[in-house]
């Protein structure tokens, strides 16, 4: 203050050093050298960079060999006061003068997030005793081996002792660019116009679930201003998403959390005087768009696996591709198409958001048989989405001429379908919905039968019309009904659905519908509780007056080592009975052990609580287990390459014992399983004395401290008169410092394994 003060009086020729605190829009920004001239004050530029601002000029000149700028010639966009009292340089900038600051919305990965993966392996097994179809059975086995690669492969055993090998894949995952590439037998992944058959051969191509933090479609943002440190709260149709705190100048709210569809944003913002802005915008997120620049495709090629007997076989080479470019945030292009020796098929495609109206997409294939048949096909789909009105147009049409890998030409059951449909919300308590629907497909579909009584396969054109009811009548109890009404062949036919919902619990639910038809009608109850995700049990009873009348009852349980259900069904008013059951679970092997276990369907975890037993564990806070006599459990149900948090509860922590790490966020490999370890340490209390060698005398240290160094922390004990002291270690060796009178030493400590509630180290020596 004095050294400002005299700059300020003396107003010398040149200018001088002074330190400030540097504050701007209210934002303290750390300390700065000014340099004042009189009434001058020039900044260095890299401190005003620093502290966020950006696009000033100003005049500029080098001091103390660094460039500096003149405050006073930064006005009126930026303004300076020098507040003596608290010696702080108040700088009060523009908006455009700030960075701007971009703030994502949607979930983030977690810093502390561990990609963990073990190698090892699995064997998934099931076996069913059916009284009518006798027994058969499944198993599936697998290897989770380097990096992110599986081999799992699958068998299957018939009631007549076949057994034939299913699916056997090999499955190479690159998480963090989101591709994945397999060998062996492939699930291509089915078009509009496509098959999607299975082939034996190879693939490689996107898959956005090997990075599920990945935001692959086009981003909605808002953008506003804060002239000051402002709280603010982000409203997506009318609920409170987000309250956070921002800094002075632009932002940006990207990755909006929006369902698929139109969303109103209102943005309040407060600055610390209770000023209030509110921005309001409308955005539209399509689901069917790519982010621009990114792109989606998978190449497949093989030998066609046929399935429809007992034993596969192998048949016509295949290939299958797609590929799509997102060209800009509105636009997305590509091709799609499939062939072998005996026909090749395919065309464009195209995906175009429409701004505020919603989204739309359109397919063109055209096709060619080995014996010159042509033909085309087009498939469009037009969606828009929002709270008050939902609509949606679909058409599809094959030529008499068009095929594909699984469609001969003229062989398609339904050439023609068009669709539209229109919801709109009710009350806050339900939503009503037109749907138009014309197709051309089999009479038979509509009770027409020819005159020896069977299907009628002859294609006819059909109109109908429906209307759907949602409705909520109290809490917990839903209404759905469907009345349609439906022309063909010059007839008009009337079917109806309805049905109500009650929930009876938060695992149990019961319904009662009622349909009908041209010819028939029936009523279904149902009472179902879910199984839960860890250990316990889960039933559904069916009845309904079908056939006479039929009747059914499961009854499903977990254990943590498998699953065990149980069937019993009647129909023809129970002349037929039949009764199954059914076992199934897991054997992995992985670092941890050997886990009999429920079946690995996607990835697991193999948690260890370090020589603890019966701990409980949890996986996103639900329970799952208890630890062993080793202190491990294994986790059969996790999302791969997803965070999941495993914790333990710390009731079941013995209170001589610490575990430092409460949760951790794990992320496992595709079918393959993490290691997640909570070390303990066991805590006793240690009793001992202490004798201190001074000028080669031994003295007792009295009212003297000692402190041992625990991991990151310290454990501390003062001494009494006799040198005595007190503390709580864990297992192992120790060295403790000893303080007395400004003199320091050392001294060993051994913490043994004891049963002693106390263990007794005797008189130690502690040396300079």
């Amino acid at each position: 203050m004095l050294l400002v003060g005299s700059v300020q009086g003396t107003a010398p020729a040149q200018p001088q050093q002074a330190f400030l605190s540097l504050v701007v829009n209210e934002v303290a920004k750390g300390d700065v050298i000014a340099a004042i001239d009189g009434t001058r004050i020039w900044l260095p530029v890299a401190a005003l960079q620093k502290a966020g601002l950006q696009g000033f000029a100003g005049q500029r000149d080098t001091l103390f060999g660094q460039p500096y700028v003149l405050m006073q010639s930064l006005e009126p966009g930026i303004t300076t006061v020098l507040d003596m009292a608290n010696v702080a340089l108040n700088v009060t900038a523009a908006p455009q003068f700030f960075f701007e600051n971009v703030v994502t919305m949607q979930r983030r990965r977690p810093v502390d997030l561990e990609v963990s993966h073990s190698a090892g392996g699995f064997l998934n097994y099931s076996a069913t005793w059916d009284e009518t179809a006798g027994t058969s059975g499944y198993a599936e086995t697998g290897l989770s081996m380097f990096g992110n690669t599986s081999l799992v492969s699958a068998f299957n055993a018939y009631p007549d002792g076949v057994v034939a090998r299913g699916l056997t894949t090999l499955t190479i995952d690159r998480a963090r660019r989101r591709q994945r590439a397999q060998f062996g037998d492939i699930v291509a992944a089915p078009t509009p116009l496509g098959s999607g058959p299975t082939v034996a051969g190879l693939a490689f191509g996107r898959d956005y679930s090997l990075d599920p933090y990945y935001f692959r479609y086009p981003s909605p943002f808002v953008r506003g201003t804060a002239t000051s440190p402002s709280d603010v709260e982000i409203y997506v149709n009318g609920a409170l998403v987000r309250r956070m705190q921002i800094g002075p100048g632009p932002y940006r709210l990207e990755q909006l959390p929006l369902n698929t569809g139109r969303g109103d944003i209102s943005v309040v913002v407060r600055d610390r005087a209770g000023h209030e802005q509110t921005f309001g915008s409308t955005v539209y997120l399509a689901s069917g768009l790519l982010r621009k620049g990114d792109q989606d495709f998978q190449y497949v090629a093989g030998k066609l696996r046929d399935d429809s007997g007992e034993a596969p076989v192998y048949r016509d080479w295949e290939a299958v591709a797609y590929h799509r470019v997102a060209l800009t945030n509105w636009l997305t292009a590509g091709y799609s198409a499939e062939g072998s020796e005996h026909v090749a098929a395919g065309g464009p495609t195209l995906s175009v958001g429409l701004a505020k109206l919603g989204e739309a997409e359109i397919q063109a294939w055209a096709s060619r048989t080995k014996s010159d048949t042509r033909g085309n096909a087009v498939y469009g789909l037009y969606s828009f989405a929002s709270r008050r009105l939902n609509l949606s147009a679909t058409a599809q049409y094959f030529s008499s001429g068009f095929s594909n890998l699984f469609m001969t030409p003229g062989s398609s059951s339904t050439p023609e379908f068009y669709q539209a449909t229109a919801g709109v919300p009710v009350f806050d308590s339900g939503s009503l919905t037109y749907i138009w629907e014309a197709r051309r497909s089999p009479a038979g579909n509509f009770g027409f039968t020819l005159p020896d009584g069977s299907f009628d396969a002859s294609l006819v054109r059909s109109l109908a019309q429906s209307l759907r009811g949602s409705f909520r009548v109290f809490r917990h109890a839903q209404i759905t009904a469907t009345a349609t009404l439906t022309n063909v062949r010059g007839e008009q036919q009337w079917s109806g659905f309805a049905g109500l919902n009650v929930v009876l619990s938060r695992t149990t639910t019961a319904s009662v519908t009622y349909s009908s038809a041209p010819g028939s009608a029936s009523t279904f109850i149902d009472l179902d509780r879910s199984v839960p995700v860890g250990v316990g049990y889960g039933y559904r009873v069916t009845a309904s007056d079908v056939d006479r009348g039929t009747e059914s009852a499961e009854f499903e349980t977990n254990t943590r080592f498998n699953t065990v259900r149980m069937l019993y069904s009647a129909s023809q008013g129970g002349d037929q009975q039949t009764t199954s059951f059914t076992l199934e679970g897991g054997l992995v092997g992985t670092r941890g052990g050997l886990f009999f276990t429920r079946q690995l369907q996607s990835s697991a975890a193999v948690v260890e609580v370090t020589g603890l037993k019966n701990v409980r564990i949890l996986a996103d806070n639900v329970p799952i287990g208890r630890t062993d006599g080793r202190g491990h459990l294994l986790i059969p149900d996790l999302l791969p390459y997803l965070a999941n948090r495993i914790s333990f509860n710390e009731a079941d922590i013995p209170f001589q014992y610490s575990v430092p790490v409460q949760s951790q966020l794990v992320a496992p490999p595709f079918r393959g399983a993490a290691f997640v370890k909570f070390p303990t340490a066991r805590i006793q209390a240690r009793a001992g004395s202490i004798r201190m060698s001074v000028d080669g005398q031994e003295i007792v240290p009295s009212f003297g401290l000692i402190t041992v160094k625990v991991g990151d922390g310290e454990v501390q004990s003062p001494l009494n008169a006799e040198g005595e002291f007190f503390l709580d270690l864990p297992d192992g060796h120790h060295t403790g410092t000893v303080t007395f009178k400004g003199k320091t030493c050392e001294v060993g400590i051994e913490a043994a394994t004891s049963s002693e509630l106390v263990q007794k180290l005797g008189v130690l020596q502690c040396g300079q």
